[in-house]
């Protein structure tokens, strides 16, 4: 039997690895780039690198084997202010049945009010005292969601896996589109210290995203020539057929260790702190290799500090945040850095659990 298990693991992280190495860089050519964005501010504070942990309901968002630790329930809250004026809202909860778990997870995705402009508009009132910009009087407002389910088992004290299903849809008023999609992972204790490994896939989707189908327009036939012989038509009718494209799938698989807690720890042992190393390599559909380090410091589990930083990403690098858990009770910040063109990224989180 543990030969078995040895090889389960050792074959799963050949296959990701080998998927990782020959995946190349296509950046543009996937579609819902929202679901690329991690809710969870733990996870986000410590640089997107924490799939290998059990991290409760928030590893709904990144691996689903992680909220295999799920005591009697788990909920997080969660609210991130994106770009310009956009917002996400993000709820997950787990629960545990038996000797299983189960995990509900969504995210909606708030991309504002959106006043209709047409050129046909552009003109003074009739006095003109007034002009008007375009303005339809027309307000539109697009949006992205996603709600799932999942389900997490725990093999052995050391081995665990989770399996999640989503469905995904954008809905841009002019057009819209959904899909199905899996992620898939497991956590495994090694058994030697603290180290633990983690892999999974994300965003594996069941079929392509495609906007539109086909649709039919008219347009001034340049050739007409009503002195010809045959001149045709003077107006023409084209059919233009949209294209499909996949969701942004990602690998990845990491490592984590506690290099000083009261328990086996890498470095020192303590009775009131713990230092937490993570780190996680992962290859998106649409990119090169990217890194992820984190590190997480606590005292007594009650104060938390983290912080992270992304390599190889266009304009993410440094991530910090704190929480505070207490009595079953959590609040969590994280700060997410975009460089200089573009917003500082701030997340919320709010929790409650029982053991």
């Amino acid at each position: 039997m543990r030969v078995i298990k040895y090889l389960i693991v050792i074959v799963f992280y050949f296959y990701f690895g080998l998927a990782a190495l020959m995946a190349q860089n296509k950046v543009g050519t996937t579609s819902f780039q929202f679901l690329k964005i991690n809710p969870g501010a733990r996870t986000t504070a410590m640089g997107l690198s924490t799939i290998s942990l059990n991290n409760g309901a928030e590893a709904l968002f990144s691996n689903p084997a992680g909220m295999s630790n799920i005591g009697n329930y788990d909920v997080q809250l969660s609210h991130t202010d994106w770009f310009i004026d956009t917002k996400i809202y993000s709820l997950a909860a787990g629960f545990k049945i038996s000797d299983f778990n189960i995990g509900v997870f969504g995210s909606y995705f708030d991309y504002g009010s959106i006043e209709v402009t047409d050129v046909s508009m552009l003109k003074f009132n009739d006095d003109y005292t007034e002009f008007n910009p375009g303005l339809t009087g027309q307000v539109i407002n697009p949006y992205s969601e996603y709600i799932g389910i999942a389900f997490s088992k725990s093999i052995t004290d050391k081995f665990s896996f989770g399996v999640a299903g989503k469905y995904v849809r954008e809905n841009l008023v002019a057009a819209d589109a959904s899909v199905f999609a899996i992620d898939a992972g497991l956590i495994y204790a090694t058994g030697f210290k603290s180290i633990m490994l983690g892999g999974v896939v994300s965003n594996f989707g069941l079929n392509e995203v495609k906007f539109l189908d086909s649709k039919q327009y008219q347009e001034v036939n340049q050739q007409y020539d009503p002195t010809a012989e045959n001149p045709g038509d003077s107006i023409i009718t084209k059919t233009v057929t949209g294209e499909s494209y996949p969701i942004p799938q990602t690998f990845a698989f990491g490592i984590s260790a506690y290099l000083i807690s009261p328990g086996e720890s890498l470095i020192s042992h303590n009775e009131l702190i713990k230092l937490l190393f993570a780190y996680q390599l992962q290859h998106p559909r649409d990119y090169d290799l990217q890194h992820n380090f984190g590190l997480e410091f606590s005292w007594q589990d009650i104060i938390y500090f983290r912080g992270g930083y992304k390599v190889n990403y266009d304009e993410e690098g440094l991530t910090f945040g704190f929480g505070v858990q207490y009595s079953g009770f959590n609040v969590g910040y994280s700060y997410d850095s975009f460089g200089d063109l573009l917003d500082t990224v701030h997340r919320f989180s709010i929790g409650f659990s029982a053991e």
